[in-house]
């Protein structure tokens, strides 16, 4: 879909669900932000709903 994210749980040192997810949005250009963060809200609903 051209958009990435991680689970925060990656990051945690003990490996809990924490609710969180990491994105880096550093070496993208504004415009495209906001069709990133669709992508990504699409896909976490998607995850979420166990698909």
């Amino acid at each position: 879909r051209g958009a990435v994210f991680v689970l925060g749980s990656v990051f945690h040192p003990h490996a809990q669900k924490n609710g969180y997810i990491r994105v880096s949005y550093c070496n993208t250009p504004e415009e495209q932000i906001d069709k990133g963060i669709k992508i990504i809200g699409d896909a976490m609903k998607e995850l979420m709903a166990g698909k």
